[in-house]
């Protein structure tokens, strides 16, 4: 299963492993979020076993990366208004 897969992001808790992956779905990039489970159970493992790891297919990646890596903090002030204004400028 994991064979086309490759790593593209880790997280220490998996609450943010699992935004990036909603974001990722949302373009209709396939996502697989590992080791999930374990660090719930025992959040010290964390580190040990390199975070709560997102996964994409092969092709999604460069994509899958670019998504992740939007910085959306300067809509944080905005409403709900303002924000949809500017995502359709």
């Amino acid at each position: 299963m994991m064979n086309n897969q490759i790593q593209i992001a880790a997280f220490s808790f998996p609450h943010e492993a699992h935004i990036a992956k909603a974001s990722l779905e949302a373009a209709n990039i396939p996502a697989l979020i590992a080791d999930e489970y374990t660090i719930n159970m025992d959040w010290f493992y964390s580190n040990a076993l390199g975070g709560v790891r997102l996964f994409v297919p092969i092709e999604h990646a460069a994509q899958a990366k670019a998504i992740i890596e939007q910085d959306y903090s300067n809509n944080v002030d905005l409403g709900f208004e303002e924000f949809i204004e500017d995502k359709q400028d």
